[in-house]
């Protein structure tokens, strides 16, 4: 986030002493003093030093001791002046008023009343301003102060926003008085505001350039400035550099230096050069600690320390800098809690704290969470929505997962994220449904694939992952029915998917006994054997050998075809089926007469599984075998 360009109470300065240059001239020669001219010098010498709370008591204590005075009216004119340099805008325009009231005829009321107007403007009252102004432009339509009047008057309209009416009246005062240097410079000035205020920066640039231009220009200085500030608008990062050092170099004014400073630190990021960046605004920091910047000056400074973190190769030197940035989010939101900038701080540290590393997970979840409470109307709610449900998921925490991603996709259906969202959150679904058919909790499972498949019905991969487990889910709970024809939906679309296979054999044996259906399950398994690896053709070895094994008829062959299966599943896998698979092929070695070799596979369950759940089964066959003949 890039801060306000041109802040208004910057533009109040640099108009201010731009209207205020015609104002008050240099005292005119003076005759020998006489005592009343003595303390009027004497106070205006206190105005001249700068010293405006010694000059306006001065001034009203001359005031009250020279009453029939005819340089009255202008010590309450110094009055009303002094106040203005001390910011007391009320109390100016009051002295003003006085003098208006007071000396109506004075030659200094024109002045006053212009000035007064300039009051109303400072204090932000603008429409009262403008009625003075245009009040000013009535009564002296020839006065030499007509041009500084419409210029007052076009600034009011612009601090209110009126920027073609303003633009306006500048174009008449630069027509009207073309030939009058200082008010063509005046008009300049606010001509660049208002085409900055306009974004039309190429032509603002311009205007500046031609003000710079001028070597002898007492305001050189100023629209080197706001030239600066153009360019640093336009992204011409490095000329807006340059400028903004210059000006630096030169000029004193302790806000404008502030603002140099901060806009320099603030080109280098934007030049991408972030350790440059890093130790301007950090030097920023050190210059202007309590200045008004400083919330900005934190919030890039922790910018630039995550980029650093982003270009390094050390993954230390990373987290150093990952730190160095969460310091800086942290301390905007200890020193300036009601900043402008603290929603995108808050957004951006619970980011940081995702890329510091798993342990920080819980400090991200709960910085995204406080952002869309404390937040729902700003425009990144959906985005810490999202991962708010996708740092849920990782945690498993599947309930919380699914409600964010549901307000996500409820609340923002056209945004871009909610296709993820839903995408993810039938991902989610999966997950649970898998989980629950681990648990054999089978009707919870088979919903949770229901809900993945309405709300992400699209995409093959993944619909055909949910229908797989649907199909599990149902045949857990005996709709066979249900089971059979989801199996059938997935090989229709794809004829060699194993696991649709596989199910549909599982759906052919759970149907009974039937022959036609059994023969097809076989047909499935062997197919499965023959093109699957891994889990699915273990398991279809599996599911072959105890087929065979419970068959009745021609039970000697149905045994050896059992053996085969489940001497190639005890090699695979050594889980629960490879567990079983070793007991059976035992009971099958025995009820083939092979007493050694069933002795042997017996032995070796007891051994491989000594806490197996067919314990007892194995030392009971083993038990019942005739004894071993005595070796020779």
């Amino acid at each position: 986030m890039t801060p306000t360009h041109n802040s208004p109470r910057l533009l109040v300065v640099l108009v201010s002493l731009l209207l205020g240059t015609w104002l008050l001239q240099p005292a005119p020669a003076q005759a020998p003093e006489s005592a009343t001219e003595k303390a009027f010098n004497a106070a205006r010498r206190l105005y001249d030093d700068g010293k405006m709370a010694e000059a306006r008591t001065a001034f009203q204590q001359f005031e009250s001791q020279n009453r029939f005075s005819t340089a009255v009216p202008q010590a309450i004119c110094f009055q009303g002046w002094c106040c203005v340099s001390l910011h007391k805008y009320p109390e100016a325009i009051d002295t003003f008023r006085r003098l208006i009231k007071a000396y109506p005829t004075a030659s200094l009321v024109p002045e006053a009343i212009l000035k007064e107007a300039d009051c109303y403007r400072e204090s932000k009252n603008y429409p009262k301003a403008l009625v003075i102004y245009r009040q000013f432009e009535t009564q002296y339509p020839k006065h030499a102060m007509m041009p500084q009047a419409m210029l007052g008057e076009a600034w009011a309209l612009f601090q209110q926003n009126d920027l073609k009416t303003a633009r306006d009246i500048v174009g008449k005062v630069r027509a009207q008085f073309a030939n009058d240097p200082v008010v063509s410079l005046d008009s300049q000035f606010l001509r660049g505001q208002i085409l900055t205020a306009e974004k039309n920066y190429d032509a603002a640039n311009e205007v500046y350039q031609q003000i710079t231009a001028q070597r002898d220009n007492p305001h050189a200085s100023d629209a080197l400035f706001l030239q600066a500030e153009t360019l640093f608008s336009l992204g011409r990062f490095q000329e807006a550099l340059d400028n903004f050092q210059s000006f630096a170099a030169a000029n004193k004014d302790p806000q404008l230096l502030e603002t140099a400073d901060f806009r320099i630190a603030a080109c280098y990021y934007g030049l991408h050069d972030f350790v440059q960046a890093r130790d301007h605004f950090t030097a920023f920091l050190q210059r202007h600690p309590n200045g008004t910047l400083m919330p900005d000056a934190l919030f890039h400074l922790g910018r630039s320390y995550f980029e650093i973190s982003q270009k390094v190769t050390d993954p230390k030197v990373a987290q150093v800098n990952l730190a160095d940035a969460v310091k800086n989010y942290e301390l905007i939101r200890a020193q300036v809690p009601n900043n402008e900038l603290l929603p995108e701080v808050t957004f951006q540290l619970a980011y940081l704290y995702t890329y510091l590393g798993a342990e920080d997970a819980p400090k991200s979840l709960a910085l995204f969470q406080e952002f869309v409470e404390r937040w729902p109307e700003n425009h990144l709610v959906p985005e810490a929505l999202y991962q708010i449900a996708h740092n849920e998921f990782a945690q498993a925490k599947f309930a919380a997962a699914i409600s964010a991603y549901k307000q996500l996709i409820d609340k923002y259906p056209e945004n871009d994220l909610t296709p993820f969202a839903v995408r993810e959150i039938a991902a989610v679904y999966r997950t649970v449904g898998s989980a629950m058919l681990r648990q054999e909790q089978f009707a919870q499972a088979r919903d949770a694939f229901q809900h993945s498949l309405v709300l992400y019905p699209t995409d093959a991969s993944t619909v055909t992952l949910a229908q797989i487990g649907l199909g599990e889910a149902c045949l857990g709970l005996s709709q066979f029915d249900d089971a059979e024809k989801t199996f059938k939906q997935i090989l229709a679309a794809n004829s060699q998917n194993t696991d649709a296979e596989l199910g549909l054999a599982k759906v052919y044996l759970s149907q009974g006994k039937d022959l036609p259906a059994n023969a097809k399950a076989v047909d499935l398994l062997n197919k499965v054997m023959a093109s699957a690896r891994g889990e699915n053709a273990s398991e279809a070895a599996f599911l072959l050998a105890n087929y065979f094994f419970n068959l009745q008829d021609n039970e000697r062959e149905n045994k050896k075809t059992a053996l085969a299966y489940y001497l190639r599943v005890a090699l695979l896998i050594s889980g629960p089926r490879g567990e079983e698979a070793s007991l059976r092929s035992g009971q099958c070695h025995k009820a083939l007469g092979n007493t050694e070799a069933a002795r042997s596979a017996f032995q070796a369950y007891l051994r491989r599984f000594p806490t197996g759940r067919f314990i007892s089964d194995a030392q009971q066959e083993l038990a019942a075998l005739p004894a071993s003949p005595p070796q020779s």
